[in-house]
């Protein structure tokens, strides 16, 4: 437990430096593609890291610690070796005192942004989604006849989806606005869902989950964009936080939610019912208009 929670406050550490950092590191007309190609990076060591994984441990119990710790080591000798100014400046700071709360500067900033309170609310909901609809992949799979390594098909075939929409970031991100990929995005979603409640063979069912998934690292990219382009220096590490906290914040209840239906109706109904809940946020962008907020 104790080194759980280090390695995830690591990982909070890491979630509200990316982005400042990129915003020295990388020259403003590079940015986009930057954010794009991280993407791309991510969902292809998601993709690689369990079969890794498995490979190593069948080795030792040890080794996947230990290959661990030697890449996050090679990762710390990378950022030593940085020699550019990372900040932060000086001139940019807030010139709030301590009594203002500093530490809500995200949160305020949040606030007052119509755009930004929406994407929040739209990543916690969807992200919460995602985790039971990829819990009821498997519950739908297997109550379909399919065998073990047909579900694990049936899983990396969606984490191709992922892949392959990772990728395809930089040309979608040149092309549409924000709006417009969370609208598409959001159109996919209840087209992925739906089309996994249509009886058929594992690896088809894992090309309806990838097929949700495909457009989702482009509205990540978008958004972060939209933060390195329009927030001032100081806020932006505290809303990439913040954006975490909203995406985590829900899977919980979604993964409770979605195997207590499936153990009580059967998993078409949870199903439907995230298909009803990404129908319901398609609805929401034309109500709130967040292509206005945005821009």
């Amino acid at each position: 437990m104790a080194t759980a929670i280090v390695e995830g406050l690591g990982h909070s550490l890491h979630t509200a430096t990316e982005l400042p950092l990129l915003r020295r590191i990388v020259a403003e007309g590079q940015r986009r593609a930057a954010l794009s190609r991280e993407q791309s990076r991510k969902a292809a060591a998601q993709l690689a890291a369990p079969p890794l994984g498995g490979l190593l441990f069948s080795c030792s119990l040890e080794a996947p610690f230990r290959a661990a710790a030697v890449f996050f080591l090679a990762v710390t000798g990378a950022a030593l070796a940085l020699r550019t100014p990372l900040g932060p400046d000086r001139c940019g700071r807030a010139r709030a005192s301590p009594a203002q709360g500093r530490g809500l500067a995200g949160l305020r900033y949040v606030r007052a942004s119509p755009y930004l309170r929406y994407m929040l609310v739209w990543f916690a909901l969807v992200n919460g989604a995602f985790a039971g609809l990829g819990l009821l992949l498997v519950v739908l799979c297997r109550g379909r006849g399919a065998s073990l390594g047909e579900i694990g098909t049936a899983q990396a075939v969606g984490s191709a989806g992922a892949v392959l929409g990772a990728l395809a970031c930089e040309h979608l991100t040149e092309r549409l606005t924000g709006a417009r990929l969370l609208t598409a995005s959001s159109g996919l979603l209840v087209a992925g869902a739906v089309a996994m409640a249509v009886p058929g063979p594992a690896p088809l069912t894992g090309i309806a989950y990838a097929g949700a998934l495909f457009l989702t690292p482009a509205v990540n990219v978008a958004f972060q964009h939209h933060l390195v382009r329009t927030v001032p220096d100081e806020p932006t590490g505290r809303i990439s936080s913040a954006r975490m906290t909203a995406a985590r914040s829900l899977n919980w209840f979604f993964l409770m939610g979605a195997g207590a239906l499936a153990d009580r109706r059967g998993p078409l109904l949870p199903l439907l019912a995230l298909a009803g809940r990404f129908l319901a946020l398609a609805c929401a962008n034309h109500v709130c208009r967040p292509a206005s907020a945005e821009r």
